[in-house]
């Protein structure tokens, strides 16, 4: 589902949007939990998880909702050699305090909650083995301080900075913001994504 098909979840000019992997993992970079979960695990829950895809902070339900996954795809990312689950997702900007962070770098990362279905053992030789999920049920992603992959690392894609009567329709202004952390004025008439 596409969030400029969904027109129940418009952006604000106070939210933001953020990209990155959802979850970034192989046999030679295991989770902080010396686990993996199987990209393919992860884009066949998607659907389940696309029906309510909620965003929490910290995976802590204290805050509530934070925002709400748009949409994932395999894909590439800067820094990273194999294709992997890239998310996009809006961060309501009611949560001023969790936006202000990810605005300024200090919140970069995602983490997903989910439920095991099924799992194998893998081991490299007899004293080094791990889990392999290749089944799961995808209940949650967060915004996280500290990932359990840690290079589920996302960038800040675009907040809305205003808006300009054409006439006939309203063009939304963007700020984009690059990989660098500088922003990009929008061209003439604003950027319509």
């Amino acid at each position: 589902k596409d969030a400029d098909e969904d027109d129940k979840y418009e952006m604000d000019d106070t939210d933001v949007m953020i990209r990155g992997p959802v979850y970034v993992g192989n046999a030679e970079m295991q989770d902080r939990h010396g686990e993996l979960v199987a990209m393919d695990a992860i884009m066949s829950a998607w659907n389940g998880y696309s029906q309510n895809p909620v965003i929490l902070y910290n995976h802590s339900k204290s805050h509530g909702v934070i925002g709400r996954m748009v949409d994932v795809e395999m894909g590439e990312f800067a820094g990273m050699d194999e294709q992997v689950p890239i998310g996009r997702a809006i961060i309501d900007g009611g949560e001023k305090d969790i936006v202000r962070k990810i605005r300024k770098g200090m919140l970069k990362a995602f983490s997903i909650g989910f439920i095991a279905r099924a799992a194998v053992k893998e081991c490299k030789d007899e004293d080094t083995c791990y889990m392999t999920f290749t089944e799961i049920d995808w209940l949650e992603t967060s915004v996280v301080d500290v990932p359990a992959s840690p290079n589920a690392l996302f960038n800040v894609e675009k907040h809305i900075i205003g808006y300009e009567d054409m006439g006939d329709r309203i063009a939304i202004l963007f700020d984009k913001i690059m990989e660098d952390g500088r922003s990009e004025e929008p061209p003439a008439g604003g950027d319509m994504e």
